[in-house]
C-alpha cells in the first residue's frame, strides 16, 4: 500500500477540529465533526489494507487483529492506567466510581452503550467524564470486530463487494436518520446508526483499488464537467485545474462542518453527511491537487497526523480532570496549557510507547498487552464496585454521610413490587393505599422525604412515583441531546394508576425548571391534540391537559416550585480533594444560577388560566440554603437536595 502523507494531514485537520471544539467551545462550534472524518479515514485505511492483502493472497484474520491490538493498546493502556491513578488522588468517590465503570467500558470497547445507557440530564455532565471520547473508539473497534469477516465471507463466495457495500451504507444511513428523528442520543452513540460514516471510507478505498472499472465514470465526468465551464473561460486552460475540484470541495464541506454545525443541531442525522462527504472528496483528490499536496503534506500536518490518535486519547482526560479540578468552565490560557500537555504526552506516547511496540515482532507481547487490558479492565470493574474506596476523601468537620443519597432514597423494592413507580418509587407506608402522590423526575424525588415527614403528621400515606429526566406530562414523548428514552411509555402506567385509584386525592407535579425548554428537544404528543410552535407551547398546553386529565378525576394539584441550580457542586465546598486544597465558596444565595424566565412564565399563564396551586419552595431559600444555619449541606450536588435538604421542608408545606 503506497503511503499518502495527505492522509496524515486529514488526520490532523480532524484531530484540530475536535481538541478545538473540546478546549475552544464557543471558536470552533462544529470541531466534534472531526470523529466523523477519522471514521471515513479508518473505513478508507482498513478496507484498502484488507482487499490489497486478499489480492495478494497474504491476509490472515488473525493477523489483522493481532496488528488492530499493536496499534491501539499500548497507548490506550497507558491512558486508562493514567486516569485510574490520577482519579484516585484527584476524584471523590462517587466521581471515581463512576470513572471505574467507564475503565472498565473503555477497556472492553462498550464505552458507547454506556455513554448512551446513561445518557439523561440526571447524570453527571459531560465535563466530568474523562473517558467519554472513547465512545468514537468503542465503535471504531466494534467495527473492525464485522467488517473484515464479512469481506472474508464476500470475498470466498465471489460476491460482488460494491453491491454489499453500498447496502450496508444505505441500511445504517436509514437508522441514523429514523433513529435520530426519535432518539437523538441514541443516533449519536449505537454502531448501526454509525457504521456508514466508516462504509464511506470502504466504498471509497474499493472504488480507488479497482479505478480501472470506473475509468468510463471518471472520464465523463471529465467531459462534461469541461463542457459545463469551458476550457478556455476567461483564457485558462481549465483542464489542468479540473483534478483540484475534489479537494476544493472536499475543503469547503469540511470547514463548513466545523464552523457551521452546532451542538444544537440534530446530528448526526443529515447534517453528518457534510463531514463524511468533505472527508470523501479529499481522499479521492488527486495527490497532486494543491489542497493535498502543500497543506494537507506539510510536515507538521503529517507529524500532527501521526500523533493524532494517542494526542486524541490524551487531550480529554486532561481538559476533564482540569475542569473538575477547577470546578468551572476553564480559561482560555488553563486550556492551552492542556492542549500543551496533550501535545508531550501524545509525543512522548507516540515515540518510546506505541512505536516500539507497534512493529516489534515478538509475539508474546501481543499476549502481554491483552493481559495488561484485561487487568485494567478488572481494576475499573473493582473501583466501581468498591464505591469509588470513599476512605480516600477527608471531611471539614462534616460527616460525608450528609451527601449520600443512594438507592435506598430514590426507591424501595417493596414499593416497586407493588406500584408502577418508575425510577423512583417511595411509599410511606407500604401496607396502606396511598392518599397523596408526588409526580415527576429526579426534581420530584428529592422533595420526597420532606413532603413524606408532613403527610406522616396528618396521617396520610404519600408515594412518590416518576421516571428520571423525563417530564410529569401526560402522554409526550421527547427526544434530543441528553434525554431519557421511552418517556411516553415509562410515564403512562404511572398516570394510569393515580388516576384510576380513588384513594389518591392530591396530587403533587415537580421537574427541573430549565430543562424541558431547550429547542433541541423534539416533543411528539402520542394522543394527537397538541401542536406547539416552540417548545414553550408544547410544555405549557401538555402540562395544562395533565393538569385539566388529573382534575377531572377528582385529584387537587399543587406544583412544588423547583429550586435553583447551583454555580458549583457543593461538595467541592465542603470535602478535601486529595491533591488540591480545600475551595472556598460563598454559601449564601449569590451562589444560585437565575434561569427562571420560562418556568416563570409559564406558572405565570398556568396560574392566569387554570388557578393552579403552588408551593413556591423557592421563598424559603435566603438564609437556609445552600447551607443550614449549622452549616451542614442542604444539596448533594449543583441541583439536587441532600436529606437533610429535603426534610428542611417538612413543616413549611403547613403552610
Amino acid at each position: 500500500m503506497k503511503y499518502r502523507a495527505d492522509i496524515d494531514g486529514l488526520r490532523a485537520v480532524a484531530i484540530i477540529s475536535v481538541i478545538g471544539f473540546h478546549a475552544y467551545p464557543n471558536l470552533l462550534k462544529g470541531g466534534f465533526t472531526g470523529v466523523d472524518i477519522f471514521f471515513v479515514i479508518s473505513g478508507y485505511l482498513i478496507t484498502t489494507i484488507i482487499l490489497n492483502e486478499l489480492e495478494s493472497g497474504d491476509f490472515k484474520l488473525k493477523e489483522f487483529y493481532i496488528r488492530r491490538i499493536r496499534r491501539i493498546f499500548p497507548s490506550l493502556l497507558l491512558v486508562l492506567l493514567s486516569s485510574l491513578m490520577f482519579g484516585w488522588f484527584a476524584l471523590f468517590a462517587d466521581e471515581y466510581k463512576q470513572l471505574g465503570k467507564h475503565i472498565f467500558g473503555g477497556s472492553t470497547f462498550i464505552s458507547n452503550f454506556i455513554y448512551w445507557k446513561e445518557s439523561g440530564y440526571f447524570d453527571d455532565i459531560a465535563e466530568k467524564k474523562p473517558l467519554l471520547h472513547l465512545w468514537s473508539l468503542a465503535i471504531e473497534e466494534q467495527y473492525y470486530l464485522v467488517w473484515p469477516l464479512l469481506i472474508l465471507i464476500f470475498w470466498i463466495k465471489k460476491i460482488k463487494l460494491a453491491v454489499i457495500i453500498l447496502a450496508l451504507i444505505f441500511a445504517s444511513f436509514i437508522f441514523n436518520i429514523l433513529t435520530a428523528k426519535v432518539n437523538i442520543t441514541a443516533a449519536f452513540f449505537l454502531p448501526h446508526t454509525r457504521f456508514w460514516e466508516l462504509m464511506v471510507g470502504s466504498m471509497v478505498a474499493y472504488s480507488m483499488l479497482y479505478a480501472s472499472q470506473y475509468a468510463r465514470y471518471l472520464s465523463l465526468w471529465k467531459k462534461y464537467l469541461l463542457s459545463i465551464i469551458h476550457e478556455n473561460l476567461f483564457g485558462a486552460n481549465l483542464s489542468k485545474y479540473y483534478i483540484e475540484l475534489p479537494s476544493i470541495i472536499g475543503g469547503i464541506l469540511i470547514i463548513g462542518s466545523i464552523f457551521l454545525i452546532t451542538k444544537e443541531f440534530k446530528f448526526p442525522g443529515w447534517w453528518a453527511t457534510l463531514p463524511i462527504m468533505g472527508a470523501t472528496f479529499v481522499i479521492v483528490s488527486s495527490q497532486d491537487a494543491w489542497i493535498n499536496r502543500v497543506i494537507l503534506s506539510h510536515k507538521f500536518m503529517v507529524w500532527l497526523g501521526l500523533i493524532s490518535f494517542p494526542l486524541y486519547l490524551w487531550h480529554w482526560p486532561i481538559l476533564s480532570f482540569a475542569r473538575i479540578l477547577e470546578g468551572k468552565e476553564l480559561s482560555a490560557w488553563t486550556s492551552s496549557f492542556c492542549i500543551f500537555l496533550s501535545l508531550i504526552c501524545a509525543t512522548i506516547t507516540y515515540y518510546f510507547i506505541e512505536k516500539p511496540i507497534r512493529f516489534a515482532e515478538n509475539k508474546y507481547k501481543v499476549l502481554m498487552l491483552m493481559a495488561l487490558m484485561i487487568v485494567i479492565g478488572v481494576s475499573g470493574y473493582i473501583v466501581s464496585k468498591e464505591n469509588g474506596y470513599d476512605f480516600r476523601i477527608q471531611s471539614r468537620e462534616i460527616i460525608l454521610k450528609q451527601f449520600d443519597w443512594d438507592t435506598l432514597y430514590n426507591k424501595s423494592e417493596e414499593c416497586q413490587k407493588k406500584f408502577p413507580g418508575g425510577d423512583y418509587c417511595n411509599i410511606s407506608n407500604s401496607n396502606s393505599p396511598p392518599n397523596v402522590a408526588i409526580i415527576g423526575d429526579s426534581h420530584a424525588n428529592h422533595f420526597y422525604w420532606g413532603l413524606s415527614e408532613y403527610y406522616k403528621a396528618k396521617n396520610k400515606n404519600l408515594i412518590n412515583m416518576g421516571v428520571g429526566g423525563c417530564p410529569p406530562f401526560l402522554g409526550i414523548s421527547m427526544s434530543g441531546p441528553s434525554t431519557s428514552p421511552n418517556c411516553y411509555s415509562r410515564m403512562l402506567p404511572i398516570f394510569n394508576y393515580v388516576l384510576n385509584n380513588k384513594s389518591i386525592d392530591t396530587v403533587y407535579i415537580a421537574f427541573w425548571h430549565n430543562a424541558y425548554f431547550d429547542k433541541r428537544l423534539i416533543y411528539t404528543d402520542n394522543m394527537g391534540s397538541i401542536w406547539g410552535n416552540d417548545n414553550y407551547e408544547y410544555v405549557f398546553k401538555a402540562f395544562e391537559r395533565t393538569l385539566m386529565k388529573l382534575r377531572s378525576h377528582g385529584k387537587r394539584v399543587i406544583l412544588i416550585y423547583d429550586l435553583p441550580d447551583m454555580k458549583e457542586g457543593i461538595k467541592d465546598c465542603f470535602l478535601k480533594r486529595p491533591i488540591v486544597p480545600t475551595k472556598i465558596c460563598t454559601l449564601d444565595e449569590s451562589i444560585f444560577i437565575d434561569d427562571y424566565s420560562q418556568y416563570d412564565r409559564l406558572i405565570k399563564d398556568l396560574v392566569i388560566k387554570h388557578n393552579l396551586e403552588i408551593f413556591d419552595a423557592r421563598k424559603y431559600i435566603n438564609g437556609n440554603f445552600p447551607v443550614d444555619k449549622y452549616g451542614v449541606p442542604m444539596y448533594r450536588d449543583y441541583s439536587h437536595l441532600s436529606i437533610n435538604g429535603s426534610l428542611f421542608f417538612a413543616d413549611k408545606y403547613w403552610q
